[in-house]
């Protein structure tokens, strides 16, 4: 037996086609992975557990998938559209705007080709009258209306070939696209090899005046029927995919496609394309091919015009596509819906070599995605089917943020919710003067004497530390018959107990004063509230524990706690964190499922979902809660054409990881212990180095090495190595 050490720096070429099995001839084989499922590779290489989905609402048609298109007016004004039948839902910060009534019907709107003209969107489909939606105003009002085309109504000789008359049936255009100030149009059913330019400046207006600036038809010339399937402006001219190859019908010298200067169009290439809308990236145009297999990006350079296939190291990724979106924040990635109900997405970057395909998969079939710009990454939006009980449920859900550098704050369940109470530091903190004691009497009312007390009737105390009567003693009073220097314990019958002999303490409750930095309406924290108290100066007997919040103004409270008489004097400092020990209504959309969860960034055990409140078993602060979906990283054959081998031991290097099982196969994979505990995510520390782990596998013909995360946590892997015996070979 001999032993060797393979082991992999990165996982930039994310899994590979089965046929790559051979190929250890070739480097990718040592940088990617048989099995990549929910895992995501980084511009680094590493490869991230992919962040989870927050529910935003159920889509109105329950029955039938619909589809996502982004808008985005300005900045401040970034939209969700879902188009169902007849119907397009629009959404704007997490939250439902209004409804539109629109024409097509639910088997069409995945056909629907569209494009943005500054606050207007132009939705095409060959058997409807294109729709113009407008989000108009500072206060966004949405219409939507037919778009109103204008073209000649007698042609002139030799002006078009074709007619543009786009309002009526069998004339409608199949695709539009905005380029150099016109808008194009083209592939009606009357005409389906044809593009049509608009008068420039004027996207509506397509009336033939013979001059630069005039409407023009261009008839795609080619020996086989070339049905035009999508536009797309590129800075080399206007990209034309159609059903047999595609074209780029270029600019003259002075930038502008004109009647009067002779059209240049070329075909480029001679793949076919399908008739999903092709879409800008990286100063490419992405396609996906005839037979929506391959994805392909569209570049020239000087001598040639490309479109290689962006697939090639994963034949067997794509197959039915759906959709596609492009996220560019925090680093490229391709998504692509799949008619299985799953994602395969892309992590792509030139500048770093990274070409890694993944599955994304979850508790349900994915429909639709797209994406906008989000405050910190471009944020992901989908349309799932899950099945919710016994229920078939359609929902409209976004991904949290890739990057996360706050522990608590990552979500790692899909269909969830993220409660977080907020926090803010203390501005002053008050605690209630004792007063000491120096008689009480045995008496019905019992009667306490203790000079300048400044009691009120009808205020509670707090009695502690008395000598002799200890009957009295960590007992809450009202106080009645209030004098200047006593008071009667209201109800207090002592005549019974033990004789005061010296000392004791009484404290006014609740007993102590809170100010806070930020407006508690501001915060969302109301009366009944919890709050967690951490890094006071002074009073330290208060840190790291909750109370409950009494008495609020503005930025004020009171909290209670029994043993302040003993409390030292607050000096400086403090947080506040609204906590809660119960979820409460938040996955009452789950109903009947397992529900996994997290709490402060650490595992908590998961519990079926309840239409009222789940029980946590203690007080925090940020909870996730949702549905739990597992991450595999399985690695191409160890030892390939080499004989039987056995794997020893592995060492994984971690970047910010908990939980998560490591083995020679799925079945086999024993829990990773970052800790000395038991438990296998007992710390609240996420974990970064290097981990050994002892394997001790069968011997094998194929060794192969799985990473698994099966809880909701964290985990990114950026390098592997592994001690394998050889026998034979």
């Amino acid at each position: 037996m001999r032993i060797q050490h393979p082991k992999q720096n990165n996982f930039r070429y994310g899994e590979l086609s089965p046929t790559y099995a051979g190929r250890t001839d070739s480097s990718v084989y040592y940088q990617g992975v048989e099995t990549y499922k929910n895992f995501v590779t980084r511009l680094s290489g590493g490869a991230t557990f992919r962040p989870g989905t927050i529910l935003c609402a159920w889509t109105n048609d329950q029955s039938n998938p619909t589809r996502l298109i982004p808008f985005v007016k300005d900045a401040d004004n970034k939209f969700i559209l879902e188009f169902g039948d007849e119907e397009v839902s629009i959404y704007k910060d997490h939250a439902h705007v209004t409804d539109l009534t629109a024409t097509w019907g639910v088997a069409d709107v995945f056909d629907i080709k569209y494009v943005q003209i500054e606050n207007k969107l132009y939705c095409a489909h060959k058997d409807y009258p294109t729709q113009l939606l407008t989000c108009a105003g500072t206060s966004v009002t949405w219409t939507i209306s037919a778009v109103v085309w204008t073209s000649n109504t007698a042609l002139a000789s030799g002006a078009f070939v074709h007619s543009s008359a786009f309002n009526v049936t069998d004339n409608y255009p199949t695709c539009l696209a905005y380029h150099c100030s016109r808008m194009y149009v083209g592939g009606n059913t009357t005409y389906p090899q044809d593009i049509w330019g608009s008068k420039l400046g004027e996207v509506s207006n397509f009336t033939y005046d013979a001059s630069d600036g005039g409407a023009f038809n261009y008839i795609l010339a080619s020996r086989d029927c070339r049905q035009v399937q999508w536009l797309e402006s590129h800075p080399s001219g206007l990209m034309v995919g159609t059903l047999l190859g595609e074209g780029l019908l270029m600019d003259n010298v002075d930038g502008y496609i004109t009647p009067a200067n002779p059209m240049k169009f070329r075909w480029v290439t001679e793949f076919g394309s399908s008739k999903i809308q092709g879409v800008p990236f990286d100063g490419r145009i992405l396609f996906v091919q005839e037979g929506n297999r391959i994805l392909r990006e569209y570049y020239p350079t000087q001598d040639a015009y490309n479109s290689p296939t962006m697939t090639y190291l994963a034949e067997h990724i794509l197959k039915d596509v759906v959709d596609i979106a492009v996220q560019r924040e925090p680093w490229p990635m391709i998504w692509v819906v799949k008619d299985d109900g799953t994602i395969a997405l892309l992590s792509r970057s030139r500048e770093t070599e990274v070409m890694a395909w993944s599955d994304i998969v979850t508790n349900g079939e994915f429909e639709s995605v797209a994406v906008i710009p989000g405050d910190e990454e471009d944020e992901v939006w989908v349309t799932v089917k899950r099945t919710v009980g016994t229920n078939d449920k359609r929902s409209l859900e976004y991904f949290k943020p890739f990057i996360c550098d706050s522990q608590p704050e990552c979500h790692h369940v899909d269909c969830g919710a993220y409660i977080d109470g907020g926090s803010d530091t203390i501005s002053t903190l008050t605690v209630n003067t004792p007063k000491t004691i120096t008689d009480i009497t045995r008496a019905n009312p019992a009667v306490v004497t203790a000079s300048g007390h400044g009691f009120s009737n009808g205020d509670t105390v707090y009695i502690d530390d008395v000598g002799g009567m200890a009957e009295v003693n960590e007992r809450h009073f009202t106080v009645a018959g209030a004098a200047t220097d006593t008071f009667q314990l209201n109800g207090e019958d002592s005549t019974l107990h033990t004789t005061y002999t010296s000392g004791g303490e009484v404290v006014e409750t609740p007993n102590i004063y809170i100010e806070t930095t930020t407006a508690l309406a501001t915060l969302g924290w109301g009366l009944g509230s919890y709050v967690r108290i951490t890094g006071v100066g002074g009073t330290t007997e208060l840190n790291s524990r909750v109370f409950p919040m009494t008495d609020l103004g503005t930025t004020t409270f009171l909290i209670d706690t029994s043993d302040v008489i003993h409390y030292t004097t607050w000096t400086s400092g403090g947080t506040l964190e609204r906590v809660y020990s119960s979820v409460s209504g938040d996955v009452a959309h789950l109903a009947g499922e397992v529900v996994a969860i997290t709490v402060d960034g650490a595992h908590h055990a998961s519990g079926t979902a309840v239409c009222t409140a789940m029980s946590l078993d203690g007080y925090y602060c940020k909870i996730h809660a949702g549905l739990q979906y597992d991450g595999v990283i399985e690695s191409m054959n160890l030892n390939p054409l080499l004989g039987n081998s056995r794997l020893n031991k592995a060492q994984i290097r971690f970047y910010q990881s908990l939980g998560g099982k490591i083995g020679a196969s799925e079945s086999t994979a024993e829990d990773i212990i970052f800790t000395t505990g038991s438990d296998v995510a007992s710390t609240a520390e996420w974990y970064t180095g290097d981990y050994t782990h002892e394997i001790n596998d069968q011997i094998e013909t194929d060794t192969r090495l799985v990473i698994k995360q099966d809880q909701s946590l964290p985990m990114t892997v950026l390098a592997y190595a592994v001690r394998e015996g050889v026998h034979g070979g």
